[in-house]
C-alpha cells in the first residue's frame, strides 16, 4: 500500500470514529431529554405525590379518583418503557421508586387496586419488578450512570 493508499485509510477509520462518537454522544443526550420529558408527565401528578406525604393514609384518593387512575397509568407506561429497554429498572428506581412507594403505602389505593387487578396488569408487574430488582441490585449505577 502506498502512502495516498495509507493515509486515505487513516482518514477513513478517524471518520468512521468521529462518526461514532457522535452518534453515542447524541443517545447520551437523548436519553438525558427522555428522562427530562418524564418527568414532566409526573409534575401533572405532584398534587395526588404531595397530598400522599402530606396526609398519608389521611389523603382523600377518591376525591381525586380519576386523576390517581391516570397517574397509576403512567406507572404502567413505564414498566412498558422497561420492558423495551428504554429504560432500566435501576433507573426508574432511582427517579421514580419514591413515588411508586408513596402510593402503594396508602392503603384505600392499594386496595383499589388489588380490587381491580385485572384493570391494573401492567401496575402490578412493574411493582413486582421493582421490588425484585430492589432485593438482587445492590444499588449498581444505572443505565444513565454508566455513560451508554
Amino acid at each position: 500500500m502506498d502512502f495516498l493508499g495509507l493515509f486515505a485509510l487513516v482518514i477513513s477509520l478517524a471518520s468512521v470514529w468521529y462518526l461514532a462518537r457522535q452518534v453515542h454522544d447524541a443517545r447520551k443526550q437523548a436519553f438525558g431529554q427522555f428522562l427530562l420529558e418524564l418527568d414532566n408527565h409526573f409534575v401533572r401528578y405532584q398534587d395526588i405525590h404531595r397530598g400522599l406525604i402530606e396526609f398519608e393514609q389521611d389523603y382523600d384518593h377518591n376525591a381525586n379518583i380519576a386523576l390517581v387512575w391516570q397517574y397509576i397509568g403512567l406507572f404502567e407506561r413505564c414498566k412498558i418503557l422497561i420492558d423495551k429497554g428504554i429504560i432500566d429498572v435501576q433507573t426508574f428506581i432511582d427517579f421514580y421508586g419514591y413515588r411508586l412507594s408513596r402510593l402503594l403505602e396508602h392503603d384505600g389505593i392499594r386496595e383499589n387496586i388489588e380490587l381491580n387487578a385485572d384493570d391494573h396488569f401492567h401496575f402490578n408487574k412493574l411493582c413486582e419488578m421493582v421490588d425484585e430488582a430492589s432485593k438482587s441490585l445492590k444499588k449498581r449505577p444505572s443505565q444513565f450512570d454508566q455513560g451508554e
